[in-house]
């Protein structure tokens, strides 16, 4: 039998920016190509007479190019969309169980306070506080939710 390891919200988000983030690598490498295909002013080695006679026909290649990048960003929205609908799905389940236990899992995974603090998240007793539990039983309702 494979165990899986249930990935928590704060994971899935952390997945979810790194994969934003290498969407924005390939738009931008996407504008890059579709630039060079564009009209630019005439530099000198142009004027100079070519003896190779190769064609070679820069909105062609940049289209072949485009093609591979399309399917990578068509994967890649894909992989944002599935994770964006699995925090979606997992918020939806917290909140119908009880709002408190989902108070408390939100408020421990609050990546906002999390960066604002050196990437520790909320303590059990904050927690506890905010949400009228023990620390004891706020930690308890975390790990249960971890566990499900």
């Amino acid at each position: 039998m494979i165990l899986e390891k249930k990935l928590t919200i704060r994971e899935v988000k952390k997945i979810l920016r790194d994969l934003n983030d290498d969407l924005d690598t390939i738009l931008t490498n996407k504008k890059i190509n579709y630039q060079r295909t564009q009209p630019q002013s005439i530099a000198i080695k142009d004027i100079i007479v070519d003896q190779s006679h190769t064609s070679f026909d820069k909105f062609a290649h940049y289209v072949i190019k485009d093609e591979d990048l399309d399917i990578k960003i068509t994967s890649l929205l894909q992989s944002i969309n599935s994770y964006e609908s699995l925090i979606i799905k997992r918020i939806k389940s917290i909140a119908l169980a009880n709002k408190k236990d989902a108070e408390v899992i939100i408020l421990r995974e609050d990546e906002k306070y999390a960066s604002e603090h050196g990437g520790n998240p909320r303590t059990w007793e904050v927690i506890g506080e905010a949400t009228g539990f023990s620390a004891r039983q706020a930690h308890r309702i975390y790990d249960k939710y971890l566990n499900s």
